[in-house]
């Protein structure tokens, strides 16, 4: 969700369509869970391509992602 907030963001802006597509979804099973963020507007990939705004909404959250990943996986006392 911090991914997506940020890429709605960074997203340019013509009409407003591209930002309001923007989405996340979590997949998760018995050994993995899985992130994504992005478009199902057909010009999103050429809109990253020439104004990037998914990339850095990853890399200018990726300490945050890390934390919490770390929190989840370290037990209650023992940081």
């Amino acid at each position: 969700m911090m991914v997506e907030a940020d890429a709605k963001l960074l997203a340019p802006v013509a009409t407003g369509t591209l930002k309001r597509s923007i989405t996340h979804d979590v997949k998760s099973d018995d050994d993995k869970t899985v992130g994504a963020v992005g478009s199902n507007i057909e010009y999103a990939y050429w809109a990253e391509q020439h104004t990037p705004y998914l990339e850095p909404a990853v890399d200018q959250n990726l300490e945050k992602i890390k934390q919490k990943i770390k929190e989840i996986l370290t037990p209650t006392g023992k940081e």
